[in-house]
């Protein structure tokens, strides 16, 4: 399991994490499978 701590400056803020997510998949060279995301906090 990996984690990404993300910390905003805004009370409303979109932020792309699709690089972050992806350069940690190249990290480990995962071919195949499944990422789940499991956000706190959002609405």
């Amino acid at each position: 399991m990996f984690t990404l701590i993300i910390n905003t400056k805004k009370s409303k803020e979109i932020i792309d994490i699709t690089d972050r997510v992806n350069e940690i998949i190249k990290e480990n060279k995962f071919k195949d499978g499944v990422v789940n995301l499991f956000l706190t906090h959002t609405t």
